[in-house]
């Protein structure tokens, strides 16, 4: 029993030094076609992470090549067309974002949105 209790401590103080190592937290929502919630939780971030290293935590991204290079070209296995009639939007803290999520600094309480969107619907969802 004394083994069993160490045990149990040593995992508690684990647990609790690596949620002290977190930055903050963000409020990260995601759609899908048909507006359909593919995520929407508060996650932790970590100093000197950005956007793409949550993301990459939660769900799985796939980046674009070539000229689309650092753009988010699909989201758990939903593939924005060729044709870029639909994109994935970043909106973060109800502005359209300033850069992309390989670049993209956070902030406590940042709230981002990763919208599955026509080129035509120019709303941030807010």
């Amino acid at each position: 029993t004394v083994f069993a209790v160490l045990v149990l401590v040593v995992g508690v103080i684990m647990i609790n030094s690596n949620n002290s190592n977190a930055a903050g937290t963000i409020h990260l929502y995601i759609t899908g076609e048909n507006s359909e919630i593919i995520f929407d939780n508060e996650v932790s971030f970590f100093e000197d992470e950005v956007l793409i290293d949550v993301l990459n935590r939660h769900v799985k991204v796939k980046e674009g090549t070539g000229t689309s290079k650092g753009m988010i070209m699909g989201i758990n296995n939903l593939d924005a067309p060729d044709t870029f009639e639909y994109y994935f939007k970043l909106i973060v803290n109800c502005d359209y974002a300033t850069s992309g999520a390989w670049d993209m600094e956070l902030n406590d309480g940042d709230s981002v949105k990763i919208l599955y969107s026509s080129l035509s619907d120019s709303s941030t969802g807010c």
